[in-house]
């Protein structure tokens, strides 16, 4: 498989993740734990924003490394 197919399966896989969690927490625990959830995604979503922002663009050095390696 080529880099960029594997990068679309990773993406694809966390759309199902990010869009399916309210769904499962809601079947398993109720809909008053959801609240509870978003509250806390909300908190420690900032960072990871933060984080995937610093490193965006150091992508494109991260797959050119990558790719000469092999």
């Amino acid at each position: 498989m080529s880099l960029g197919f594997k990068y679309f399966i990773i993406q694809a896989c966390m759309i199902v993740i990010y869009s399916t969690d309210y769904l499962l927490i809601t079947k398993y625990f109720g809909p008053k734990d959801v609240a509870n959830y978003d509250i806390v995604l909300k908190v420690f979503q900032v960072p990871m924003m933060l984080a995937i922002a610093a490193l965006s663009p150091y992508w494109s050095i991260f797959s050119k490394t990558f790719v000469e390696k092999k």
